[in-house]
Formats: structure tokens, sequence, C-alpha cells
């Protein structure tokens, strides 16, 4: 099991700093080295590598951008549907906001956020996602998901 850092190669190593400290066990990679790329269990990552599906253990998929509109969705499979992807936390549509009747409103495995993001700092990032990471092994639900109940 490892976590592959893919964006600026600075603000890498403030992250892989920080997960030493607090997941001393996860092997942290830095792009393009990726080592065994079946050992990738979770990355973070401003772009999305051309072949995506070669991590084919990958369980977590965090942006590094104020959303998802960066990543070349293409190379993905179909839909949420199909299984491959559990889920997908949204914090930018097109159009933003999203008008009321599109289906990500009503899909079971995606979750909606209010456009609030800002530039991620090493700190405070890593920090979420470790905190995720941990959530997510332990089976427990991923912290900043939105009540939809409430538009968001």
């Amino acid at each position: 099991m490892a976590f592959l850092y893919k964006s600026e190669p600075v603000r890498g190593t403030a992250w892989a700093r920080i997960f030493a400290q607090r997941l001393p066990d996860l092997p942290f990679r830095i792009w393009p080295d990726t080592g065994r790329e079946e050992d990738i269990r979770f990355m973070a990552a401003w772009t999305l590598p051309e072949d995506l599906a070669r991590f084919r253990n990958l369980e977590l998929l965090f942006s590094i951008g104020a959303g998802v509109d960066q990543f070349d969705l293409a190379g993905l499979p179909a839909a949420l549907g199909s299984g491959w992807i559990s889920a997908a936390v949204l914090d930018v549509a097109d159009p933003e906001p999203l008008p009321e009747g599109r289906p990500f409103w009503s899909h079971p495995r995606i979750w909606l956020t209010p456009h609030i993001a800002s530039t991620t700092q090493p700190d405070s990032g890593a920090e979420a996602v470790i905190a995720n990471i941990h959530r997510h092994v332990r089976g427990e639900r991923l912290a900043g998901l939105v009540d939809r109940v409430h538009g968001y």
C-alpha cells in the first residue's frame, strides 16, 4: 500500500514530511517515482496520469486543485455506476451553479460541495487527506461530505 503525490514537487516534499510524521508506515511517492504501480492505493494530483487505469488498486483519488475541472476524465471508465470508482466529491460544476434536475444532484455516489475552494496549503491539505485515509481504512464516512437535502 502506498500514496502517490502528482503535483508540484516542492509542495510534494512538504506533504512527504507530514506523511512521514503522521502515517510513517505508508510509503509516500512523488511523481514520476511511482514505485510499483500495483502498490498505489491513494493519490493526490493536480492532473491525472495519462493512463490512470494502470494504478489498478487505486482506492482514493484526491484533487490538489480547487475542484476536479482540471482533470481530463476521458480516460476513466464510463460513469460511477460501473463500480470502478466508488464515489466522487465535486466542488466545481459546469455550469456553476449546477442547475436543478441534473443527475449529479441525486446520484448516490456523488457529493456536491459549494464552490468555496482556495489554494491548497501543504500542511492543511496533507492533514485533511491523512484524516480521510484513516477514515477510509476504518470503513468510516469521509469528512467533507455534504448533506444533499440542504442542496450542497
